[in-house]
């Protein structure tokens, strides 16, 4: 994994260090480096970002065909969306949040 410089990560989560080392995986599996390029870094989102909390990174597509990265976007979606995490393709990276839906949190509160 090759982190941008800038990135800060003071904040971040449990659930958003897992979401990196799945993406690595990802990436790696399609012949691809992961580049982090955002984490808690405040000043570059909006003051309602996930980011701010900690619950979501930001991943590179620099230099990843159309084609490829429609299938890290289906990998990332399949294994991380049934954990409560929304995967979202942006023009230049995927951004990646832990976002539990009402019946997780739920269960997670009464467990």
């Amino acid at each position: 994994m090759r982190v941008k410089r800038g990135v800060t990560y003071s904040k971040l989560c449990p659930q958003a260090w897992f979401a990196l080392g799945v993406a690595e995986a990802v990436y790696k599996q399609h012949g691809f480096t992961l580049r982090w390029t955002s984490g808690d870094d405040s000043h570059a989102h909006r003051p309602k970002s996930l980011h701010n909390t900690g619950m979501a990174v930001d991943l590179g597509i620099r230099a990843i065909p159309a084609t490829t990265l429609g299938a890290i976007v289906r990998d990332l979606t399949r294994i991380l969306d049934p954990q409560g995490y929304d995967v979202v393709p942006e023009s230049d990276h995927v951004h990646v949040e832990h976002q539990p839906k009402e019946a997780e949190i739920w269960l997670e509160t009464v467990a």
